[in-house]
């Protein structure tokens, strides 16, 4: 069954990237290329999980985060996060609720795996 991924990410290259991976898998992908735009997208479309870059321009990964679980009409949605960068970052954004914090860089065969267990919980 399809589901609705929104992917937010500011680098274009990685944005590609993911959507490939994905849409083989014949999700609908809907592309958000910062945190206050994946807000609206999330909002608008209610997808069925969001994978987000935690560094982005305008608003970043974590207060993106902070926003969406804060609304009760996208605090259900489970957010799964990646970074290049470890440590104190990872731990702010499970602090901050995402269901999954990836390191960069992300294979194809760890985001799916990553993915169908996302939407495998939710479903439960």
């Amino acid at each position: 069954m399809s589901k609705k991924i929104l992917i937010v990410e500011d680098d274009e290259s990685v944005q590609i990237l993911l959507k490939l991976f994905l849409i083989r898998l014949s999700h609908n992908i809907i592309e958000a290329k910062n945190g206050l735009e994946g807000i609206g997208m999330a909002r608008q479309f209610k997808p069925d999980v969001i994978i987000a870059d935690l560094n982005m321009p305008i608003l970043d990964g974590i207060e993106m985060l902070k926003v969406l679980k804060a609304d009760p009409s996208t605090s259900h949605i489970p957010v799964v996060v990646f970074t290049g960068t470890s440590g104190e970052q990872q731990q702010k954004a499970s602090e901050a609720g995402a269901a999954t914090v990836l390191s960069k860089p992300i294979s194809r065969q760890d985001l799916i795996q990553v993915i169908d267990s996302v939407l495998h919980k939710d479903n439960k």
